[in-house]
């Protein structure tokens, strides 16, 4: 980890919260920092993650289920930290700077993503979701488990059976209970006395990979994205050309930019 002397902004600090914030009416614009410029130390996630991700491996050896579990949410806090430091280098434009945190959101990915691949019933899966999107998720699960039951549930049963599909790790019961209120209130889900059962309308789930894209540039920018045809991250990866095109002419940014927001679209 850097040193107090060193540049440490693109350390995320597990004390800070990162909130995303409207981009300016200019959106991105890169800054290619001067060639004379001295270089500058930036946190890089690589053996941070190596270390998380080799003690897993470790403590998954031992069957030790709750460290496991703290390995993976330190390194899944430190992803979203790093999220957030992204929209933050789009706003201003450094090239410098958002390649570094692209760069880092690549690496704290991989492990991610094996550690549930490994340990599927120990940690639960990972999404780049915004705060609104991560309760919409959470709506859905609702819904899932309501409507495939045949009769009316409690709350009890809706917690434990969300819990159960291990796609989200547990959830507090209050949580889940606002949720459902919230969904009774836009007519998806109907009370019958203290049990909760499916209404008749419809329901749209989430689109995750338009969320995913959403939560990695903020509101304005994925608005311009979305108007040009980019509306969810497997567009960057399938359309890889068009998406550099279109990236260089708008944003003025260098290739390689492009080539890291398709490695964490990936």
């Amino acid at each position: 980890m850097a040193s107090e002397d060193n540049d440490e902004r693109l350390e995320p600090t597990l004390d800070v919260e990162e909130t995303p914030r409207m981009e300016p009416l200019s959106v991105l614009s890169c800054v290619v920092p001067s060639a004379a410029a001295p270089p500058k130390n930036y946190w890089q996630a690589h053996n941070f993650a190596s270390k998380l991700h080799s003690e897993f491996t470790i403590l998954q050896e031992r069957g030790d289920l709750p460290r496991m579990r703290q390995r993976f949410f330190l390194l899944a806090r430190y992803y979203g930290r790093t999220l957030g430091i992204l929209r933050n280098f789009l706003r201003n434009g450094n090239v410098s700077l958002i390649n570094a945190a692209l760069r880092n959101l690549v690496v704290l990915h991989q492990p991610l993503y094996n550690m549930r691949e490994v340990a599927p019933n120990t940690v639960p899966l990972v999404f780049t979701l915004n705060k609104e999107s991560r309760g919409r998720f959470l709506d859905d699960l609702i819904i899932r488990v309501i409507g495939e039951s045949t009769t009316p549930m409690t709350l009890e049963a809706i917690v434990q059976d969300v819990h159960e599909l291990r796609i989200i790790f547990k959830t507090e019961r209050e949580i889940v209970r606002n949720q459902i209120e919230r969904l009774i209130s836009r007519g998806y889900v109907e009370r019958s006395g203290e049990r909760f059962r499916r209404a008749r309308r419809s329901y749209d789930s989430v689109n995750l990979d338009h969320a995913g894209l959403e939560a990695l540039l903020g509101d304005r920018l994925y608005r311009v994205f979305e108007e040009n045809g980019f509306r969810g991250l497997i567009d960057l990866v399938n359309r890889r050309n068009s998406f550099k095109t279109f990236f260089s002419r708008f944003s003025g940014c260098d290739p390689e930019t492009a080539e890291l927001f398709i490695a964490v679209a990936a």
